[in-house]
């Protein structure tokens, strides 16, 4: 791929240079998703968003690996849950808020439905073509496989979105853990109540 092939998005160069994130994220994310079937991309392009919201949010939690575990592992363990508490830290805008509730309903559909769905099913394909953050992109070059199907559109909107959202804990701040108050003076010898 040459020069001409780079894609800006955002500020981000997606290209197949030997220094790029791409070769270790992007590239390899969109030749995984067009090796599946169409439930098995659907699937597991929305897996690769859960993932980078669990890093997006660990990135932003105090330094307490077994606390922020417990709690992602729990509390927050799904993907609507991820995706509510991120847009309510502020870390998401409002694209991609609306895009990954998008994505999380297509996910859905495969997941839950017994017969067979595609991504030429005219629900799932409306709401491929309401995805939002897929229009920041430049035109793409040839190179990438675009054809500009429902699930071309949900491919590139799940790669780039995860991307980004892996990216971002780069640039923000994660809060120091505060120290336990200290004791108060009648901790260590609680008062002695009279018994009745």
């Amino acid at each position: 791929m040459s020069e001409d092939d780079e894609l800006e998005v955002d500020g981000v160069i997606y290209s197949e240079d030997e220094d790029s994130d791409f070769d270790d994220q992007i590239y390899p994310m969109l030749r995984e998703l067009e090796n599946e079937s169409d439930r098995g991309a659907a699937l597991i392009g929305a897996a690769f968003i859960e993932e980078a919201l669990g890093e997006l949010l660990q990135g932003v939690m105090v330094d307490d690996r077994k606390a922020v575990k417990d709690l992602l592992g729990r509390s927050l363990s799904n993907f609507s849950a991820r995706i509510a508490l991120a847009n309510c830290l502020g870390l998401l805008d409002s694209d991609i808020y609306e895009d990954l509730g998008l994505i999380r309903d297509i996910r859905n559909r495969f997941a839950h439905r017994h017969h067979v769905v595609s991504f030429q099913d005219e629900e799932i394909t409306k709401q491929c073509f309401k995805l939002r953050t897929i229009e920041r992109l430049p035109p793409i070059p040839p190179d990438f496989g675009w054809t500009g199907s429902a699930r071309d559109r949900y491919a590139f909107a799940v790669n780039l979105i995860s991307y980004k959202l892996k990216e971002m804990p780069k640039t923000l701040t994660r809060p120091e853990k505060r120290p336990a108050p200290p004791r108060s003076p009648g901790w260590d010898n609680p008062p002695e109540y009279p018994e009745n």
